[in-house]
């Protein structure tokens, strides 16, 4: 059986109610003054509803039914649909006088994610542009990139665009929309990062469907957006509801170590610090309070500071590192990092033990 498209009759130009109204008065041959006067109003208020100056109102529609036959509610609805017409016109121009605009965003990469339609009508992407930020005009889309600029810290090494950068946070904020999570609740959220703690030797198509589902049933969504081209950072926490956070990673360096770091610093911010803020971490997280707690939170959870004690007095060796690792059940990359991190051995210095991430397991 074939199916009939049904097509909705959607014309490009604003008819007025008064257009129709002049239309069946000369249809049915009535003068204007005669039909002014069985309405029992004036020809001048009979002029300006045809000549789109006035509205017509209930009580006028009524009184249109009763002297043509045709419902109130059909001229209501012709008014309805005019009203509504103009004012879109209105806003069009107004989005239209903005277009130099777009050439702020990474639109190529919105269009390639299905965020944005494929066009070249610049009105169209204008309009997709702000639905896709869910915003009523590029004023209140300023008023939110500028929000989130504020809160960026930027590294020496690399700055992200503000369009890019909240253009990359919508993103998360859209995927999580979709998710639906239970109440958060912070003791069922820490027993969870323990027991994900344990994971990190696993491969990431076991780990990140378990942390999804963990934090999920904590009330935080995860999930992991790969960088747009003017955005350099690792990840960003706000909360979405008082009852559900948000945390969204982008996987920049694509080892292991950087991974279960992030992730923890992440959560950190949740755990410990205010709901009403939103955390945007580059590379250098240390400029702030709240940042070098997050640092200081996800470092000790993954190697506890008496081993890494240790180091200071054993020079560090491939063969200590894998049974410390060993030892504490945690992947002998994350131990390198730390390494690392606290310069106690080069960063090219034991690379081999580090894990690669990329993003194959997304689709999982």
């Amino acid at each position: 059986m074939v199916s009939k498209a049904i097509y909705k009759f959607e014309p490009d130009y604003t008819v007025s109610p008064g257009e129709v109204l002049e239309e069946t008065l000369e249809a049915r041959g009535i003068m204007k003054g005669d039909f002014a006067n069985r309405c029992d109003l004036s020809s001048k208020t009979i002029s300006l509803i045809i000549n789109g100056k006035a509205p017509i109102t209930p009580d006028t529609a009524i009184l249109f039914e009763r002297v043509l036959g045709v419902s109130s509610s059909i001229w209501l609805g012709l008014e309805s649909e005019f009203s509504l017409n103009k004012a879109k016109e209105e806003q069009e121009n107004t989005i239209a006088k903005k277009l130099e605009n777009l050439k702020r965003f990474p639109l190529k990469e919105l269009v390639s994610k299905g965020f944005i339609s494929e066009t070249s009508n610049k009105l169209h992407i204008a309009k997709d542009l702000l639905n896709f930020f869910a915003v009523g005009s590029f004023e209140a889309l300023d008023n939110q990139i500028n929000y989130y600029s504020e809160r960026f810290r930027h590294s020496p090494a690399f700055k992200s665009t503000p369009e890019a950068l909240s253009s990359w946070i919508r993103i998360a904020e859209v995927y999580a929309d979709n998710i639906e999570s239970e109440s958060y609740n912070r003791n069922k959220f820490m027993k969870s990062l323990k027991e994900i703690r344990e994971m990190t030797n696993e491969s990431p198509n076991v780990f990140i469907p378990e942390i999804k589902r963990m934090f999920k049933e904590s009330g935080v969504v995860f999930v992991i957006v790969p960088e747009l081209k003017d955005v350099h950072l690792s990840g960003a926490t706000k909360w979405i509801s008082k009852d559900k956070a948000l945390i969204v990673l982008s996987l920049r360096h694509k080892t292991n170590d950087h991974f279960w770091f992030n992730l923890f610093h992440e959560a950190a911010h949740i755990l410990f610090h205010g709901k009403k803020e939103i955390y945007i971490d580059e590379v250098d997280k240390n400029d702030t309070l709240e940042e070098k707690q997050a640092n200081k939170f996800a470092s000790d959870i993954l190697v506890p500071p008496k081993y890494i004690g240790i180091f200071k007095e054993v020079r560090p060796a491939r063969d200590f590192i894998l049974d410390l690792a060993l030892k504490i059940n945690i992947a002998p990359g994350i131990i390198v990092g730390r390494l690392q991190h606290d310069k106690t051995i080069p960063f090219n210095r034991f690379y081999d033990l580090k894990e690669k991430m990329d993003y194959t397991f997304l689709s999982s």
